[in-house]
């Protein structure tokens, strides 16, 4: 039987607005050898419909597969406010893991890391060099298997959102927790966690300078967090502070 060609593509939910620098990004990203590779955005023309258009994302790659009868092997979330290093898609593959997903901080100052130990449960503290398992970690800079979604789908876990897509992703309600207390907040991809986490799926977060990514805010310029992204433009190594002593990414 011959092989399937395999893919690996990259998928972008954006409002539309897109960085120069960001384009930089895209074009400089390294691909594992000997697999096809493919780039799909879609823009959001109502505004507030992130959690839409992932649906949509997954279910063209999945459209994709039949019609054109591949394979693909993973996806890389980029969203397109998310500045990664050129060996970030590699890093995060050599995880060999179901979904392993590099670190951006929220925009603002204070800056959070996007590094979630729970629903409403606050972030967990960037470790700079640190690989380890979460909840929740950050969707615009991650490698998920394709297989994750078919999983949920054959586990009965998720219906059609308004547009005929498979939910894997959809905004945040009120809810009651397993203790009985009302949580809200969170973003679209929350409701995905809690899926992963039903088939019993422990993500990776690479805290490692490769799997690093900066927020980037384009009305002012600014990547998050600030005080590393003025390091990095005046390219000057990047230094944090842990409670072990600086860590220095030269």
């Amino acid at each position: 039987m011959p092989v399937k060609p395999k893919m690996i593509i990259i998928l972008t939910p954006t409002l539309g607005k897109i960085d120069m620098q960001w384009c930089q990004t895209l074009s400089n990203i390294a691909y594992p050898m000997n697999i096809q590779r493919g780039f799909i955005p879609a823009r959001d023309l109502k505004g507030g419909q992130i959690g839409q258009l992932r649906n949509k994302l997954v279910d063209i790659c999945m459209k994709l597969e039949v019609e054109h009868d591949i394979e693909i092997d993973s996806v890389l979330w980029l969203d397109d406010d998310v500045l990664m290093n050129k060996l970030g898609m590699l890093t995060l593959l050599a995880h060999d893991a179901d979904i392993a997903a590099g670190v951006y901080f929220s925009k603002g100052n204070p800056s959070f890391p996007l590094i979630f130990p729970g629903a409403a449960a606050g972030t967990t503290k960037f470790q700079p060099g640190k690989v380890f398992e979460s909840w929740g970690y950050a969707q615009g800079l991650s490698v998920v298997k394709f297989s994750v979604y078919k999983r949920i789908i054959e586990a009965g876990l998720v219906e059609k959102d308004e547009y005929g897509s498979w939910s894997f992703f959809k905004q945040p309600d009120l809810s009651i927790n397993e203790k009985g207390v009302m949580t809200a907040g969170g973003t679209e991809d929350f409701h995905f966690f809690r899926l992963a986490e039903q088939i019993g799926i422990k993500p990776i977060v690479d805290c490692t300078k490769h799997a690093f990514g900066f927020h980037h805010d384009l009305r002012t310029n600014i990547g998050y967090p600030e005080e590393q992204w003025r390091q990095y433009e005046k390219q000057q190594p990047i230094v944090w502070k842990t409670p072990e002593g600086e860590v220095v990414w030269d």
